[in-house]
């Protein structure tokens, strides 16, 4: 047991499996020097400890934050995932969201630095990073579920314009605009970009064909972009609210 907010040494527990330990507890200890290389964290009980904080206000490992050690991200990876999985278990979720982001920054880096020839092993490694930076943009690797939210309210205000742009039909109502700078705006405008907008919470509920039908060829093309992005962004923004509320 250690027990000392106040002093912050630089301390090896390296292949301690603590597990093995009858108690393994840090009480308000500072361990924002300590290195857990290979050790095994699951069953540790941290009341309280002081982490080191990173410039994004999250929690960051000794290993991670200063470059000049030694250690790969395979390692560091290793230390967030026990980490993490010891915080769920004790139902310090903002905390685990910490590691957890951490850890999630850790995969995108391997997948990155990873150089692996084949061209099947390429597209792969494409496709992860990609995946990890898109997780990212969106929600903060599932931490922050106000991004998506507002996201999809961009996206379906945005498409609406476009839908009264490029045609549609709305049970029976056909709207078709050219674009025109001196044409101006008024209230039948107005309506028609309410009728437009209808149509987009229709389309990212699946509704079109059902009272709904695209007119025109580049209706179609924004509609398939359209779907892709809520495809997208709505299971990130679920993941992100069912996150929030474990809290």
């Amino acid at each position: 047991m250690i027990n000392n907010k106040d002093y912050a040494p630089i301390v090896l527990f390296s292949k301690i499996n603590f597990s093995q330990m009858k108690s393994a507890s840090f009480i308000e200890a500072n361990l924002s020097k300590a290195r857990f290389t290979y050790s095994i964290l699951k069953n540790v009980n941290f009341v309280d400890p002081i982490w080191k904080i990173a410039k994004d206000g999250r929690k960051i490992i000794y290993d991670e934050s200063v470059p000049v050690i030694d250690t790969t991200d395979e390692e560091i990876l290793r230390e967030y995932v026990q980490l993490k999985y010891n915080y769920e278990e004790n139902r310090d979720y903002p905390s685990a969201g910490d590691w957890y982001y951490r850890e999630a920054e850790c995969r995108k880096r391997i997948a990155l630095a990873d150089k692996e020839k084949g061209i099947f092993k390429r597209i792969k490694n494409i496709f992860v990073r990609n995946t990890f930076i898109l997780y990212k943009f969106v929600s903060e690797y599932g931490e922050n579920y106000t991004r998506p939210f507002f996201l999809l309210v961009v996206v379906c205000l945005l498409f609406a314009f476009f839908y009264q742009l490029n045609g549609f039909d709305l049970n029976g109502k056909l709207i078709d605009y050219d674009w025109c700078w001196s044409c101006g705006f008024n209230w039948a405008n107005i309506e028609d970009y309410g009728n437009a907008l209808l149509f987009s919470v229709g389309a990212m509920l699946f509704q079109v064909g059902r009272g709904l039908k695209l007119t025109s060829s580049t209706s179609y093309f924004f509609y398939a972009f359209h779907l892709l992005l809520t495809i997208i962004i709505v299971p990130l923004f679920l993941l992100a609210l069912r996150r929030k509320f474990r809290r």
